[in-house]
């Protein structure tokens, strides 16, 4: 058997011993999103005019102006028998065969139409079940967490956790608050500069954009449907407007609450790495220390580069 080490259990006991409380704020405008928003936002997706039984079997008017729907509903009698010719493994004329690309292009749109119309049924109901547990929570409360066969640490809760979906982990704040040293006020500064344009440039990078960018915050930080509407030209909306808002009340002397999130990356190459103490994976993995103003290695790239060479050589590999 193998067991944690005693870091590790000591790191499991300081996070369920984290106080959390609900960002009343970021939540009453992630409900008013949900129901007023016309179209999907961040994870919060518009329920589709028809249902998956509807647009599987074709029936209702809206779904009988689905161009797709329409082609599969007049060509019935064709498309079997084109399915039938290729299961008795007949020639196709070059009629039906053109015929049968469209059909097989018409399936795999049809196949989007359903996933998105299941996604938003789900989301939908997932939401409903994110309001209701948030509304049962007392006014601070703790997550049990559990280690998984890779020490890796999730709560165990299914619904409205720190991990969950962006309409969960950013509805959620510290108990406790702390004022920003300076070094704190870079951590806020270049969580926001993420959180607008993703990690893949340098974490200076972010944190100059931020600084350079301090009115489009403050703006943000208001929340109006003109601030929603602009943060979702950004990489996470949802956790920029809590962000930015956050930022409005630290400068008018307030105390950060609000996470600062950071996702592991290529975290099976980081393990292997340094398992095989291999310093050329710990740098391309992002676990030894880089310069601040460097952009991020991508270990995923570097892996496709090599292939890539390696494919185009003519050396046995």
């Amino acid at each position: 058997t193998t067991l944690p080490s005693q870091m590790v259990v000591d790191l499991l006991n300081r996070i369920q011993r984290t106080e959390w409380r609900l960002d009343n704020d970021q939540f009453e405008m992630v409900q008013r999103i949900n129901l007023t928003w016309v179209s999907d936002y961040d994870g919060i997706l518009r329920p589709k005019p028809y249902t998956f039984k509807e647009l599987k079997d074709g029936t209702g008017d809206v779904v009988k102006l689905i161009p797709e729907v329409q082609f599969k509903q007049q060509n019935t009698e064709r498309i079997d028998a084109v399915r039938q010719k290729l299961e008795r493994g007949d020639a196709l004329t070059w009629d039906e065969k053109v015929f049968w690309d469209e059909w097989e292009a018409v399936k795999r749109r049809l196949s989007t139409l359903y996933d998105e119309v299941e996604k938003a049924s789900k989301r939908s109901t997932t939401f409903v079940d994110v309001r209701r547990r948030f509304s049962q929570f007392p006014e601070t409360f703790y997550y049990p967490w559990n280690l998984d066969y890779r020490t890796r640490l999730y709560p165990i809760p299914g619904v409205a956790t720190p991990q969950g979906a962006p309409v969960e982990r950013y509805s959620l704040r510290f108990a406790n608050a702390e004022h920003l040293s300076p070094a704190g006020e870079d951590a806020a500064l270049r969580a926001i500069g993420a959180a607008a344009n993703d990690t893949k440039g340098s974490i200076q990078s972010r944190i100059d954009w931020s600084r350079q960018n301090l009115d489009l915050i403050r703006f943000l930080g208001t929340s109006t449907d003109a601030a929603i509407a602009e943060a979702g030209n950004y990489d996470e909306p949802l956790q920029l407007l809590q962000l930015c808002r956050e930022w409005v009340n630290h400068e008018n002397g307030v105390a950060w609450s609000v996470p600062i999130y950071a996702d592991a990356t290529n975290s099976g190459f980081q393990i292997v790495s340094a398992l095989i103490n291999s310093t050329a994976g710990l740098h391309a993995t992002n676990v030894c220390t880089s310069d601040a103003s460097q952009e991020p290695n991508d270990a995923y790239k570097q892996t496709q580069k090599q292939v890539i060479e390696w494919l185009r050589s003519d050396e046995p590999h």
